[in-house]
Formats: C-alpha cells, sequence, structure tokens
C-alpha cells in the first residue's frame, strides 16, 4: 500500500511539474536566434527530467535552472578538445603565421633609380659600334707664326703620309705628324728656313719608315749586340782626362777633376772691391760684373763661326766659316753684351752613376744645350735618346743665375720657351739617374761639355768626335754637321738663326755609330790615337 502510494505521489508531482513547464512554454514567445538550443521532449522520465532541469534548456535571454531559478545568459564558449599539452604546443607552433618581410621604401627607390640608371645606360651604351671617320689634320691659324697656312697644310700633308706608312694606327700617324709639323714651325721666321727644316725631317721619316719595314738591318741591330759592338770605341780613362771630361776626385764626393779646365773655362780675375773682370768668350775683351752680380751692357761684335782653311787663288788661308772674312777682322754678329764660360761652382755639385746588379747593359745618346748667365755657361736643355733613336727624356733647364744670353743660334732657345720652366738641375741628373748605369754607354759629340754642363761623370763614353778624329789632329774636331754630310749624306743643324735641335744631334750620334759598325771598325786605338782639343763653340 505504502508503495502504491508513493508512486501515486511520485506520479502526481511529476504531472504538476510537466504542466508548469508546460504552460511557461506556452506563455513565452521566442525570439530569432543564430543557435538555436536543444528542444526538450515533451515526455521524459524522471530521472531525465530532473538531470535536463539541471542543464540548459532553452537559451536566449534567459536560462532556466532546476527548482525554477531563473538567471541571465552566459556567453557561449566554443568547444576545446581535450588534448595533452604537448600537443597543444606543436599545433601553436604550425598555426603562427609566417612573417612576411616587405621591402622599404627606400628599396623601392634605390631599385627605381638603379633601373631608371640602368636604362640611361642602355641607352648610350647599347648601340651597335660605328666606326669613326677620322678626317686629315687641318692647319689651325698660330699666332705670330710667319709661315703662310697653305705652305705649312702642305707639308703637314705630305707628313701624313709617311706617317700612315710608318705607324699601323692612322690615329697616332695623325697626332705625330701634326706634334712634328708643330715642331717645325715653332722658332721659324722665314720661309726657307721653314722648307729646309721640313726638308731634314722628311729624309729622316722615310729612312726610318725603310728601317722599319726591314730595308736596313744594321739600322734595327739587336741591343745586346750593339752594346757589345760599341765597347771597341769606348775613350779610355787617359782619352777622357786629355779632352777636359770630369772625373771623380777620390774621398770627395760631388767634386770633379777637369784637365785644363782654364784654357776651356777662363776663370776672371777679382779685383780688390770683390768686382770680378772676366774675358769675353766672343769677342775677347775684358769685361766687369760688379760683386752684386750686376753687369754693365757692352756691345759685342764678334764671328760666330769657326775657323776654317779654305784655298783661296791657289793658296791655303784661314777664314770664318760664318761670313768668310778673314781671321783678325772686324765681327759679323753683334751681341748687347759679352758673355763668359766660367761658372764658380765649376768643380763641385757633381753626381756619379752608381752600379747596380740588376741594371740591363743600355745605350743612349745624350745632347745639351747651354746659355749664358751671371754665373757663365749653364745647362738650359737636356736631350737622352735610346738605340733606336726613340726620346726618352727631352727637358728644358732652369738655370740657377739670371740669364744674360739665350745662346739661341746654337741652343735654340728663346726667352718665351723658359716660361714657366721650373725644372731645376738636380731634377734632371736625378732623372738621367733612374735611366744610366754605371754599364750604361753613353753616345754624343764632345761630350765633355754636356756632362759638365749636366755636372755628371761617368767614364762609358762613346764620343763620335774621338771615333772619327780629324785628319789634321791637334787642335783640331771635326764638326757634327760635317760628319753627319760626310757619312750619313744628312743635313743638319741648318735652321740658321733659330738653333739646333738637340734631339736631332742625338739621333745623329746613334746613327754614325751604327754606320760605322756597318763600314768596318777601328781598333780602338787607333780611333782615339788623333783626340784633340777644340775651341769652345761660343
Amino acid at each position: 500500500m505504502d508503495n502504491i502510494q508513493e508512486s501515486q505521489e511520485s506520479i502526481t508531482n511529476s504531472d504538476t511539474l510537466q504542466q508548469q513547464l508546460l504552460a511557461i512554454f506556452n506563455n513565452h514567445t521566442p525570439e530569432v536566434v543564430n543557435n538555436p538550443c536543444k528542444v526538450v521532449p515533451s515526455t521524459s522520465t524522471k530521472d531525465q527530467v530532473d538531470k535536463e532541469a539541471k542543464e540548459i534548456k532553452y537559451s536566449d535571454e534567459k536560462v532556466i535552472l532546476g527548482d525554477d531559478k531563473l538567471l541571465t545568459k552566459r556567453p557561449r564558449k566554443a568547444h576545446t578538445p581535450d588534448v595533452d599539452d604537448e600537443t597543444r604546443k606543436k599545433a601553436k607552433l604550425l598555426n603562427v603565421p609566417k612573417k612576411i618581410s616587405y621591402p622599404s621604401i627606400a628599396c623601392y627607390e634605390r631599385s627605381e633609380k638603379s633601373s631608371l640608371s640602368t636604362d640611361e645606360e642602355n641607352k648610350h651604351h647599347r648601340i651597335a659600334h660605328v666606326p669613326k671617320k677620322l678626317n686629315k689634320p687641318i692647319i689651325m691659324p698660330t699666332p705670330g707664326s710667319k709661315i703662310p697656312l697653305a705652305i705649312r697644310q702642305k707639308c703637314l700633308d705630305s707628313l701624313v703620309e709617311i706617317y700612315i706608312k710608318i705607324e699601323s694606327n692612322k690615329e697616332e700617324a695623325y697626332e705625330q705628324a701634326q706634334k712634328e709639323e708643330k715642331d717645325l714651325n715653332n722658332g721659324c721666321s722665314k720661309k726657307s728656313t721653314y722648307l729646309n727644316r721640313f726638308a731634314v725631317v722628311k729624309s729622316k721619316l722615310l729612312r726610318e719608315g725603310k728601317s722599319k719595314r726591314g730595308a736596313s738591318s744594321s739600322a734595327r741591330s739587336d741591343l745586346a749586340e750593339f752594346y757589345e759592338s760599341l765597347k771597341d770605341y769606348i775613350a779610355s780613362i787617359d782619352s777622357l782626362r786629355d779632352n777636359s771630361y770630369p772625373l771623380p776626385v777620390p774621398d770627395k764626393p760631388g767634386a770633379a777633376a777637369i784637365h785644363n779646365v782654364t784654357q776651356k773655362y777662363p776663370s776672371p780675375v777679382i779685383q780688390k772691391n770683390g768686382d770680378r773682370l772676366c774675358t769675353c768668350c766672343r769677342c775677347g775683351k775684358a769685361f766687369c760684373i760688379t760683386k752684386d752680380g750686376t753687369q754693365v751692357d757692352d756691345e759685342c761684335v764678334y764671328h760666330f763661326g769657326r775657323i776654317i782653311s779654305k784655298k783661296v787663288s791657289g793658296e791655303i788661308v784661314n777664314i770664318y766659316s760664318c761670313c768668310d772674312g778673314a781671321v783678325g777682322g772686324a765681327g759679323c754678329s753683334i751681341s748687347k753684351s759679352h758673355v763668359h764660360r766660367y761658372n764658380g761652382d765649376m768643380s763641385s755639385g757633381y753626381v756619379a752613376t752608381i752600379s747596380s746588379a740588376t741594371a740591363e747593359n743600355n745605350v743612349y745618346a745624350l745632347d745639351c744645350e747651354m746659355c749664358y748667365t751671371a754665373n757663365g755657361i749653364e745647362l738650359c736643355r737636356v736631350t737622352m735618346v735610346d738605340h733606336n733613336a726613340e726620346v726618352v727624356y727631352d727637358s728644358l733647364v732652369r738655370p740657377s743665375s739670371r740669364i744674360i744670353d739665350y745662346n739661341t743660334r746654337f741652343s735654340g732657345i728663346t726667352e718665351s720657351d723658359m716660361n714657366g720652366i721650373n725644372v731645376t738641375l738636380r731634377d734632371a741628373q736625378a732623372i738621367i739617374l733612374s735611366y744610366v748605369y754605371e754599364n750604361t754607354i753613353i753616345v754624343g759629340h764632345g761630350l765633355e761639355n754636356d756632362l759638365i754642363s749636366l755636372k755628371l761623370i761617368h767614364k762609358m763614353i762613346v764620343d763620335t768626335a774621338l771615333v772619327f778624329p780629324h785628319r789634321r789632329g791637334l787642335p783640331y774636331k771635326r764638326s757634327l754637321k760635317n760628319l753627319a754630310r760626310d757619312f750619313l749624306k744628312r743635313i743638319i743643324q741648318n735652321s740658321g738663326d733659330n738653333g739646333h735641335d738637340s734631339k736631332e744631334d742625338a739621333v745623329t750620334c746613334i746613327d754614325l755609330m751604327k754606320w760605322k759598325l756597318k763600314n768596318g771598325k777601328r781598333s780602338r786605338s787607333s780611333s782615339i790615337k788623333h783626340v784633340c782639343l777644340q775651341k769652345p763653340r761660343c
């Protein structure tokens, strides 16, 4: 009975609960929701109803729990799988998005600029090669030139044709021709002088062209063979001393011993007041140089030519080569001042060539030009060429004292040429010593004057004035001009008042020695047996 009564009460309670829930359900107006909740079944067992009553029955704005309690809605959470910590860490690492690096604005700017610059470069460089058309050089008017342009242009065209045959590069041929013509025009005041110099240059270039093509094998002798052949013509120490070459003084660095120096360079007489009484090396008159170096201008009348012997009316007479005037007669040239050759530092300030284990056996030809200063004769130009007649060094040199006479007739140097020249004697010595060593052979004509002015001591000397001695012996020497005419069939030093070309003289000495080697050697003793002293040229 009791059991039946309990079951009835439970049923009655269950029915009452269902009725209450049904009434709430019917009275409730549902709203539209995104995620509707699960619908509570209309019928269920007691256990099921109790369990579900404790869970969420319906959720929108309100939540119903057991015991008829109403609470506000809690936010919904996504489903979280039940995984261990290790798996969670791996998943977190895998899900981290990769960091993408984007180029900065500066990079875009640089790339844009580089692309633009590349485009610009391509515009200039990516062009099909078009060979340049070289036009023949044209003579431009030169201020101060006294040679007609038509004559200069004709000579330039002739030089261009010759250089094209010599040079493999046409552009280099044009440059060489222009340079050669410019050298011809410089210093020429007469058309005849210009044409004479052009004829000399043209004949020289034609010979060089034949030499390069192999027409003359002796002119292009191998350096080693040329060097060994020249050894037979190296002057002995006695010959150097007798011809007033500067020789070293033991235990006195920088000093030089010059035999007969007073004969070649007469020293002035020092007065009581300190003035110097000098003898003009041109006219032989005495003149005074004050203690402070001032020289009073005094007209000098002299002969610039040599004394030569000539047959006149069946008799041999001595005359001057410049004007055919008799010896002792009045001079034919006038200068505004007297000059002298003595230099107070004649025996000091010298440098000597050194030996070197790595230095090759080389051959150079040397020629110097001098001018007259308040302190005597000094160096103003030095030129050196190699065995192939190519210029190695050529430079004007600024004398240490005030220039009185540029000696243009022989040096070829004018006052305008020396403007802006800052090369000193020491500079020239340093450059020469970088080429010339103790075993180097130096070729030249009357080199004692050149070495004294350059203040250089060297013993390996081949002097063409000694190799080709004068037939009359002492005290004569053959001039370089006559040697070139007789043996090379070449006219040199034909520029008149415009002076000599030191390069031309140096090249002539090299060619004379090549001629000598080709046309038969003399023994060294016979070649210098008749060495003579020659009166210095002023």
